[in-house]
């Protein structure tokens, strides 16, 4: 079936159901059931919650839009862009993600069960008769990209993925009982409280892959927490008692009393895994966390004033609120953070304070190799 291209005629429904986001009026949701969709245009759009059921959106172009709790039930995604798109609680299944791109998206809580990401001589046989592919498969179909994308408890059952490349994904607590993964790549993937034992996976490749806490690191957590309580101590003191927090190389994952409105100014916490730590409200002046994972880390309202991010892994990291500023030292000598070779595929900077000298050429710095490499424009803010 040849793709219509559609740019503008959906225009109308899109900016309705956009007021209807944002509880204005004369808006109305979008419901699409059964429709050719194929090449829709809608980059950066609020589509929170609208309703695509049966609708062939091939080759759609929906880079870094929100389709928070969306509906794609039994759609058809097939080479779709939806590179940066917010997917949170989307309802997926029986989709035919084909060669979709979802670098860097964020599918946290989707429901992907029965989603097909790869093509199968068994393609779901309802999709074959709704989008006519009884006797051939859709032209320019290649492995699908979910590098570095969010699936955190993700519901992924039954899902075939055979092939499909989820380098740094974060699957967390993601649900694939069932899931076909033969030769899938999860090289630096995060796959805590992730369960494979149930799936097909011949050929899978975990190189570097994020597990849950070892024996080891837990056995270590008595001596972390005591050693984070004798850093809030030693700054309350001024340095007169506790000590300066040096934990370079643990798993903060299993510090039980957690590390938000902690005060650790000046701490070093150089190569810690700190994936998915909350550090919400504490005082980190003048911390290190160079060569640190990062990812899903959150910092909102954190003073990291003066910090040092270098080479660390910062995947869906979120600052919202944070203090980036650069601290002021002795003479007025002004050190801002840094973040030299660190590596983020997608943050959230809202509301946070910072300087665009100390921050931005390293975002740009970003987005240049990102650009590069995909060949379009991409955003990382």
């Amino acid at each position: 079936m040849e793709a219509r291209k559609h740019t503008n005629p959906y225009e109308d429904a899109i900016a309705q159901h956009e007021r209807f986001v944002r509880r204005l009026p004369g808006g109305s949701r979008i419901q699409f059931r059964m429709t050719d969709l194929s090449g829709l245009v809608a980059q950066r759009r609020a589509l929170a919650d609208a309703y695509f059921v049966g609708c062939d959106l091939s080759d759609a172009r929906l880079t870094l839009s929100d389709l928070t709790r969306a509906t794609f039930y039994t759609s058809a995604l097939i080479r779709a862009d939806m590179r940066g798109c917010t997917l949170v609680n989307a309802d997926l299944r029986g989709s035919a993600l084909w060669g979709v791109q979802l670098y860097a998206a964020n599918l946290e809580g989707a429901d992907l069960r029965g989603a097909e990401l790869v093509l199968s001589s068994a393609a779901n046989p309802f999709l074959r008769f709704r989008h006519g592919w009884e006797n051939s498969a859709p032209a320019g179909v290649r492995t699908a990209d979910l590098r570095e994308c969010s699936l955190k408890n993700a519901r992924l059952n039954h899902a075939k993925l055979d092939g499909v490349d989820f380098r740094g994904a974060n699957l967390a607590g993601a649900q694939l009982d069932g899931a076909s993964l033969r030769g899938v790549c999860m090289d630096d993937a995060i796959l805590t409280g992730v369960d494979l034992s149930r799936c097909r996976r011949e050929g899978m490749s975990l190189t570097g892959a994020l597990l849950d806490p070892d024996e080891a690191a837990r056995a270590r957590g008595p001596a972390l927490n005591a050693a984070i309580e004798a850093a809030g101590l030693w700054a309350s003191s001024g340095g007169q008692a506790g000590a300066r927090l040096v934990v370079d190389g643990a798993d903060l994952r299993v510090v039980s009393g957690g590390l938000a409105n902690r005060v650790l100014a000046g701490s070093s916490l150089r190569n810690t895994i700190c994936a998915g730590v909350d550090f919400s409200g504490s005082t980190l002046v003048g911390a290190h966390f160079d060569g640190a994972d990062l990812r899903d880390a959150r910092f909102d309202n954190a003073d990291l004033r003066g910090a040092s991010f270098r080479g660390c892994k910062l995947s869906h990291a979120r600052f919202n609120g944070a203090d980036l500023r650069p601290l002021e030292g002795h003479g007025g000598q002004l050190h801002p953070p840094v973040f030299t070779g660190a590596r983020a595929s997608f943050l959230s900077l809202e509301g946070a304070r910072f300087s665009p000298a100390s921050l931005f050429d390293w975002v740009h710095e970003q987005y240049a190799q990102e650009s590069e490499a995909h060949g379009t424009e991409m955003a990382f803010i």
